[in-house]
């Protein structure tokens, strides 16, 4: 379902200007939300680096002039092939080396698995 398609920095340390890194990734299929954990094996498991969902959350912080004229449907997903970026900072990760994945949320609320 995820893919990650790039990092700005493969290593990050808490010097200015290095201690952060911009994952770039997409889904292959439609989805409602996504989770970034670290040194876990599910989207249940791990640390919590950053996260997205679009739920009632997240429209209440819309206005109407930014709904616009969209419908329900194409406001409830995140389109297949859209580049999605966050920025995981040094302070999110242990020392040494991290494991770091990405899983998305389908329309059906199926987690993307863990893959090595």
């Amino acid at each position: 379902m995820i893919n990650v398609l790039s990092l700005s920095k493969e290593k990050v340390s808490q010097v200015e200007g290095m201690n952060s890194s911009i994952v770039s990734f997409e889904s292959d299929e439609d989805i409602w939300g996504w989770k970034i954990k670290r040194n876990g094996i599910s989207h249940d498991t791990g640390i919590l680096i950053d996260e997205f969902k679009l739920d009632v959350a997240y429209f209440g912080s819309e206005t109407v002039g930014n709904l616009g004229s969209r419908t329900v449907g194409e406001m409830s997903k995140i389109d297949s092939g859209v580049d999605i970026m966050s920025e995981i900072f040094s302070s999110d990760l242990d020392l040494g080396s991290n494991r770091l994945n990405v899983y998305g949320i389908d329309m059906n609320d199926n987690w993307d698995s863990y893959t090595e």
